[in-house]
């Protein structure tokens, strides 16, 4: 993809790991050697700093955005608590990432380069390194997956890895299969750090449409007919999802993108979310045991085509409880109303009265 918004990177002094452009202050900038080009008139950190394109990575930025408005991730790494769990021979995104939380949560300026995360994700990834626009998803799941990796412990008997990144984020889906001929009941486990849903052929529809076309049951045969250990050959079998274990931020990702016979192309139908109370608890066969309600926090959107789009994020300020616009080093505020459109492709929503304790 090619993002046809990037402003131009500007040349400034170094800070931390970032390149870092003023505020204004009193009205004025404060003084600097950096051109006052494309900055946003406010006043900088709190939640409210933008990140500079260098470019095409938009991509990147509207993710990092996200997290940086996910309150029990950004506690851990602005307070240093990371730093304990650290993997020796690790923690090269995680130091970059924490640098940036402090950036964007305790600087002053309005808007900064988050080069030293992006020069650790091209380091781990080649795609993320070329200057070529790429999917927010996939970046998304690539870095919590190495957040993971940094900071992952073993514990329990069975020697389960856990870390901030599965307490928070990794969800448990059940697959049960029914043979059609023996009526024998097979199930496995699966987790999830984001929920990928397709969407229905309409110009619009809901959250809720998506997430039963997710969960309906499907019947496989054919060419997809499973292995049925009972009857010794392949049957046909029904499948059925059920969500398992429901996690404290649960990310949904709307399956825009898709290929088919007729090539590559985007679905840029409307899906209707609700901002609060989310309800999941059809999903599930133990609702009463788990909270299901979730509320919106932050979105990424996504405009244009498939190989030409751009980038942008909503995210509500868990301090001032205002959503506000992050596009690249632009920062303004925006009203409920304009949270849902077309755009919205990922969604981040923390559970109903979620305590998070470190």
């Amino acid at each position: 993809m090619i993002d046809h918004q990037q402003p131009q990177p500007t040349s400034c002094a170094r800070a931390r790991y970032y390149h870092l452009v003023p505020k204004y202050s009193n009205g004025s900038l404060v003084e600097s050697s950096v051109p006052n080009t494309g900055t946003e008139r406010n006043t900088g950190g709190s939640g409210q700093t933008g990140l500079g394109n260098s470019g095409n990575t938009c991509y990147m930025n509207c993710i990092l955005q996200c997290l940086c408005n996910t309150t029990p991730l950004v506690e851990y790494f602005i307070t240093g608590a990371y730093a304990d769990d650290v993997n020796r021979g690790r923690g090269e995104l995680s130091n970059a990432f924490s640098a940036l939380v402090m950036d964007i949560w305790l600087g002053d300026c309005v808007y900064v380069f988050p080069d030293e995360v992006k020069r650790v994700l091209g380091k781990l990834h080649a795609s993320f390194s070329d200057g070529t626009q790429q999917d927010a998803q996939e970046l998304l799941l690539f870095f919590l997956n190495v957040l993971h990796n940094d900071l992952k412990r073993s514990t329990g008997v069975r020697n389960v890895e856990t870390s901030i990144v599965t307490n928070l984020f990794q969800g448990q889906l059940s697959y049960v299969k029914l043979c059609l001929s023996c009526y024998h009941k097979t199930s496995q486990t699966e987790n999830f750090l984001s929920l990928s849903l397709p969407m229905p052929p309409d110009s619009r529809c809901s959250i809720q449409d998506c997430l039963r076309l997710f969960f309906k049951d499907e019947v496989l045969s054919s060419r997809d007919q499973p292995f049925c250990s009972f009857c010794g050959k392949k049957q046909d079998q029904t499948e059925s999802i059920q969500l398992l274990k429901a996690p404290d931020i649960i990310i949904i990702h709307l399956k825009r993108f898709e290929s088919d016979d007729h090539g590559n192309r985007k679905l840029t139908s409307t899906v209707a979310f609700p901002l609060e109370d989310l309800d999941l608890s059809q999903y599930t066969s133990n609702p009463t045991t788990q909270q299901l309600k979730y509320h919106l926090y932050a979105v990424v959107n996504h405009t244009g085509t498939l190989d030409s789009g751009h980038y942008t994020a909503y995210c509500k300020n868990p301090v001032t409880q205002t959503w506000h616009e992050f596009n690249d080093a632009k920062v303004s505020s925006i009203s409920e109303q304009k949270i849902q459109s077309p755009a919205a492709y990922v969604l981040f929503y923390n559970c109903v009265n979620f305590q998070w304790a470190q």
